[in-house]
């Protein structure tokens, strides 16, 4: 039984012995009655009445529990000795006065049957009531726990998007238990109160979330995975470090007055490593607003936005896309208030219902004007740290800064940048002295209190001090040489706590201090000359995969490099087993000390901001190896002296290719246990094929080594979606080498199995998988082109362009929808198609997929515009009328060529 229903038998059953209990223990006085009876008859009367009403009412519930059933029965015999003892008391007659129903009875009974009688009810009515106290229990416990998983669901969304909302949630959610606690109490009918109280609250959750369920997915649209990676990467400012800015002085009173009163942009420029970021991250706090901000708004809210660029971070984290998600982001999640405006600028967009509607700089700058003009009681202030480090293809600085001044709409806005002091920020920011701050200049004491703490920690210091006292003016000769460059000091304490250990005599601390140079770029190169000759070719070849990564590897990508150096089949002879978390632990402890010697500290392991979750310490996919700071990336790209160096140790090394072993070593020790999982699976064959193609256009020899790698790799990729049950996706390592145009691995899968691609569209197993031909369309960011070989390799292999997939897409037109944005110059997060491609390959590419069925009658959805684009008209306007109908006419002439053949054949059967 059902604990609604339930409580309803215990209830009705309550009211029985409460109703016998009454008449037991209270006294009811019997006066006579206007209706002619007397009174004792009258009062019998309405007594049968009432327990007969209640008895009647109790077997309609008898699907109760085995308990209640043996409760229900011992009820209805009481409620039958009551209906005895008043039927005898009526025959009696009499006009006695009773003082009370317990003293007529004790005239039918006896004393001690009343007696008994009353025990049993009193046990009755105790062990009933433990009933509907568990039956409300389970009751409420069921409500509120369907209630409470829906405030849960979006909860947790609220959580990981920060969103303000979810105090809202929670009081409702406490408001309820207790009126349903409250209503428990109260005594009667305890199920209709429970039961009440329930779909009340059911109706104001629903009506609730379904516009917090609108605001959370305007937030994911807004949302991507790594929108606060830099920021958490940033080191957090030493202690008493950047007190100034707060301070009398005259860098800290410019700052305070423009933080506390001021509007417009702030400067803060310096030299690289001077420590802008930390300095940037310091200022914007990193949960509360700052109280001289609060001050700035008055009496409105203040609103803290931030963004830090970052070159080597993804698209999103170095574009303007990224610069206006994020800022959006941090609004709406801070004042749910601008939601309603945020709704319905959105519906007005002509392509509102689009999933990448948020994609466009130009409807994010309009989201952006609807909020700022609100009249709504709020302040602005902006963050944004790394303008140099901006980078997005067909846009230079120079827009940066037009979308920069963009933001400024009124006096409620102002923005606190930082870049590195080039022309043209000094151009544009550096007019006004008073609004800006040259870091170096300023961070001289702060050098001092993060060396004299991290010396004076150090155990030996003290021992060493007091042999000689000289030992503590080694601070002020670090203080001297940084010039302001805090990355260079953290180096340079990294070699004096290392001569403390050893206690180096204060001379020899004075030479670790005087070798390196004051200046980062023969800092570095003076760094990769002391690694030991027998670590060259390892370093080498750490630095050459470091800046070649679109994103930091894997620090088991790193780890498995030693093991294919020892054994170059390595990687192919290991089993698909998981890494225990012991070998995990060993070889990340391992590396670390690695990578300490080899690249002396350059790369540095450090956790991970994954595509997937969030892994306990020591776990598979907590580390990734990166660079100390972008400086040193940039020092590798730019110095030759560097470039001579690697390439003469890495000799004819194929790093490439020695990176694809050791990431299908990875692939086949990875501990994929959910579902969740997949995306960092997939983005391990994204990048094994990125390695794959660097590795194939530096040495075409090395196909003949990628197709085992990649054969195991897929083979390893089925066993793995098979066991964390997550879909298998058939043609995704053909698709991926179609779209590195590596013609003789898709040759020879397709060889093996002809008929591969034509029974993709009859296996309903196969028609989930995206199409080959989907992949092979797509160019990826390192290949930059499509090839019209393998794409008709495809095709002649029965590859459909007409296929539909992912719901009601068709390769053919999504194939056209980014070659219109594409050659239209209008860049589409996510596409891919960042690279304009030249106009005669694309008509190559349209002569291919028409020759082989695609229909010019499809239509396309096409951003910007209302409605349906027919594939024809979409050719003419990108390829112009007069290509289009010329290469028509091209495509029909050989169509008719094809079908010669057929016709003469035709023609001949009908003369016989």
């Amino acid at each position: 039984m059902d604990p609604l229903s339930a409580l309803g038998v215990a209830s009705n059953i309550l009211a029985a012995i409460d109703f016998a209990w009454t008449l037991l223990t209270e006294a009811r006085s019997i006066h006579n009655s206007s209706s002619g009876l007397s009174g004792e008859a009258e009062f019998v009367d309405c007594l049968i009445r009432d327990v007969a009403v209640l008895d009647a009412g109790l077997p309609a519930l008898v699907e109760a529990n085995e308990e209640l059933h043996t409760l229900l029965a011992e009820s209805k015999k009481i409620t039958a000795l009551l209906q005895n003892a008043l039927q005898a008391q009526k025959s009696r007659g009499g006009r006695s006065k009773w003082s009370s129903f317990q003293s007529a009875l004790k005239h039918t009974w006896g004393k001690d049957q009343v007696k008994d009688l009353t025990s049993r009810l009193g046990s009755l009515q105790a062990q009933v009531t433990r009933h509907v106290q568990m039956a409300t229990h389970k009751e409420v416990t069921r409500g509120v726990t369907a209630i409470s998983r829906a405030i849960a669901d979006i909860e947790s969304t609220n959580i990981r998007l920060e969103f303000k909302r979810r105090e809202d949630f929670q009081e409702l959610q406490r408001s309820l238990v207790q009126a349903i606690e409250e209503g428990t109490r109260s005594g009667r009918d305890v199920a209709t109160t429970i039961n009440g109280l329930l779909e009340a609250a059911t109706r104001a959750i629903s009506e609730s979330a379904e516009t917090v369920r609108a605001d959370q997915h305007i937030l994911n649209r807004l949302y991507y995975s790594n929108i606060q990676t830099r920021h958490r990467k940033i080191e957090d400012a030493h202690s008493r470090t950047f007190q100034w800015a707060f301070e009398q002085t005259d860098a800290g009173h410019r700052l305070k007055e423009w933080l506390e009163s001021r509007d417009g942009v702030f400067w803060v420029y310096g030299k690289p490593g001077s420590g802008k970021s930390t300095f940037m991250k310091f200022l914007c706090g990193n949960r509360s607003t700052p109280p001289c901000l609060q001050r700035w708004a008055g009496d409105k809210k203040p609103i803290v936005a931030k963004f830090f660029f970052w070159i080597a971070g993804s698209p999103l984290q170095k574009s303007q896309e990224g610069l206006h998600r994020s800022l959006l982001f941090e609004i709406l999640r801070q004042c749910p208030e601008l939601m309603p405006a945020v709704r319905s600028a959105i519906s007005e967009l002509p392509d509102w219902d689009q999933p990448d509607v948020l994609q466009y700089t130009k409807n994010l700058l309009l989201l952006y004007q609807r909020i700022v003009t609100q009249e709504i009681p709020v302040k602005f202030c902006f963050f944004i740290d790394g303008l140099d480090e901006f980078q997005e293809k067909g846009r230079g600085h120079s827009d940066l800064i037009k979308i920069l001044r963009q933001l400024e709409l009124s006096s409620d806005i102002k923005l606190c940048i930082s870049s590195r002091p080039w022309t043209v920020f000094v151009d544009e920011f550096g007019s006004n002295p008073e609004w800006t701050l040259k870091l170096e200049d300023l961070t001289r004491d702060d050098i001092r209190h993060y060396v004299s703490d991290k010396i004076n920690e150090h155990p030996q210091f003290k021992t060493l001090t007091h042999i000689n006292t000289e030992y503590s003016q080694v601070v002020d000769a670090v203080v001297e040489r940084a010039q302001g460059v805090f990355l260079w000091v953290l180096f340079v304490v990294r070699t004096l706590l290392e001569g403390l250990i050893y206690h180096d005599s204060v001379s020899t601390l004075y030479r670790r201090l005087l070798v390196f140079p004051p200046d980062l770029e023969p800092f570095f190169q003076h760094l990769i000359d002391s690694v030991a000759p027998i670590y060259r070719e390892q370093m080498a070849r750490y630095f050459e995969i470091a800046t070649l990564a679109e994103r930091p590897l894997l620090a088991m990508v790193y780890s498995y490099l030693d093991d294919i150096d020892e054994n170059p089949t390595f990687a192919l002879l290991l089993a698909q087993s998981k890494i225990s978390s012991e070998q995990k632990s060993l070889r990340h402890d391992q590396l670390r000390r690695r990578l300490d010697d080899r690249s002396r500290g350059l790369l540095e392991l450090v956790q991970c901001d994954n595509l997937v979750s969030s892994r306990a310490p020591g776990e598979f996919f907590t580390y990734q190896v990166d660079f100390i700071h972008r400086t040193v990336r940039d020092f590798l790209h730019q110095s030759a002296d560097v470039q001579s160096l690697l390439q003469h140790n890495l000799g004819s090394e194929r790093f490439s290719l020695t990176t694809c072993h050791a990431i299908l070593a990875v692939v086949k020790t990875a501990p994929f246990h959910h579902a969740t999982d997949i995306d960092q699976l997939l983005h391990l064959i994204q990048t094994l094929f990125f390695f794959a193609s660097k590795s194939l256009a530096v040495n075409p020899v090395s196909e003949k080594v990628l197709g085992p790698i990649l054969d195991a790799a897929e083979a390893s990729y089925r066993s793995t979606t098979s066991s964390i049950d997550e879909q298998y996706e058939a043609f995704l390592f053909i698709g991926h080498a179609a779209r590195i145009d590596f013609f003789s691995y898709v040759h020879k899968k397709l060889t093996a199995n002809p008929n591969m691609l034509r029974k993709s569209r009859c296996d309903p197993g196969l028609a989930q998988s995206w199409p080959a031909l989907y992949y092979a369309l797509r160019p990826a960011l390192y290949t930059h082109h499509v090839s019209t070989r393998t794409v008709a390799h495809l095709l002649e292999a029965g590859a459909d362009p007409n296929e539909v997939f992912g719901g009601d897409r068709t390769v053919w037109a999504d194939f056209l929808f980014t070659l219109h944005i594409s050659l239209k110059n209008e860049w589409i997060p996510h596409t891919h198609m960042d690279i304009i491609p030249d106009k005669e390959k694309s008509r190559e590419l349209v002569r291919v997929l028409l020759l082989h069925g695609a229909d010019l009658n499809a239509y396309v959805a096409v951003p910007h515009t209302s409605g349906l684009v027919k594939a024809e008209t979409l050719i003419n306007r990108v390829l112009t009328p007069d290509v289009a109908n010329q290469l028509y006419q091209e495509v029909q002439q050989i169509s008719d060529q094809m079908k010669a053949p057929w016709n003469v054949k035709e023609q001949e059967r009908g003369k016989r």
